[in-house]
């Protein structure tokens, strides 16, 4: 069953699209950031339609891409 993508979170995955989605890594937490609040985000990184890069598990800031399934879902958004 597809996910039910709330407003907030087709606007969370086209601003990872555009590149302004990014993952801090720090020694005690994690902060999710970009446009519209981390909450939409976080649900996008759990159902994994976004993801860290593979090359980024250092501590930092790191821009979030999307997955395979989340341009899928960013697609099949669009034509409805």
């Amino acid at each position: 069953m597809p996910l039910r993508m709330t407003e907030a979170q087709h606007r969370g995955l086209q601003a990872t699209a555009r590149g302004e989605v990014y993952l801090t890594h720090s020694s005690i937490q994690y902060t999710l950031a970009g446009p519209g609040g981390s909450q939409p985000l976080w649900v996008l990184l759990r159902v994994k339609l976004i993801a860290d890069p593979s090359k980024s598990k250092r501590y930092g800031r790191h821009q979030m891409v999307l997955t395979a399934k989340g341009r899928a879902a960013l697609s099949h958004h669009a034509t409805l």
